[in-house]
């Protein structure tokens, strides 16, 4: 006659702990890095000219096609 195990252990394998643990970890630092890169950063960036003539001129460039760039 074979027993019922009652443990946690049987159940869920301690690797799969660990998998879960990394998966986390690598989501929640893709997550961190995204907010970092792509809102935090820009929004301390300033942009300063070095010559002082271009500082109002637009920032944008013109193809010989039209197309603004």
């Amino acid at each position: 006659m074979q027993q019922a195990s009652n443990s946690n252990s049987d159940k869920h394998p301690k690797h799969r702990h660990w998998f879960w643990y990394i998966f986390g970890t690598l989501v929640g630092l893709l997550g961190l890095y995204g907010v970092v890169s792509y809102v935090v950063l820009p929004a301390l960036w300033r942009h300063y000219e070095h010559n002082p003539k271009l500082e109002h001129s637009p920032k944008t460039t013109q193809t010989a096609e039209g197309i603004y760039w």
